[in-house]
């Protein structure tokens, strides 16, 4: 029997009777919990995607040297501000990756600061959003 006024089950707890979601969260919420706290998956499987920020907001990224990884893009890149999504490309895209901020100034800084900036030995080049063939590597 549930308490009137209370949502059944959800996030809201139910009323009694309805344990199993706390249950659930408890058994899992702590295995899935630790890897995000580590920050894992930024660039990969986080469920955004670089389609979910407004072109405005991305940078393009060339020039980048081969074998860099993600992580080590996002802390060159966090210079001109808190980065949402890195992602390097691979295959015909290869050397050139992109990278999304929260906002329309922090795009921008990134490409006035961060164009030809020195990144393992190589100069990269800053972009602002408008290649549709780079979204397609």
């Amino acid at each position: 029997q549930r308490a009137a006024g209370k949502g059944g089950g959800g996030k809201g707890g139910g009323g009694g009777g309805w344990q199993q979601q706390p249950v659930w969260q408890q058994v899992w919420q702590p295995l899935f919990q630790s890897s995000w706290d580590k920050g894992f998956g930024k660039g990969k499987g986080k469920g955004k995607g670089l389609k979910a920020f407004q072109p405005s907001q991305r940078v393009w990224l060339g020039g980048l040297p081969e074998g860099i990884t993600w992580k080590e893009l996002q802390e060159h890149m966090n210079q001109a501000g808190t980065t949402k999504w890195v992602e390097v490309f691979e295959n015909k895209g290869k050397g050139s990756g992109a990278v999304a901020y929260s906002n329309d100034e922090e795009a921008l800084n990134a490409v006035a600061t961060l164009n030809g900036s020195m990144l393992k030995g190589s100069a990269i080049e800053c972009d602002g959003w408008t290649k549709k063939e780079a979204a397609e590597a």
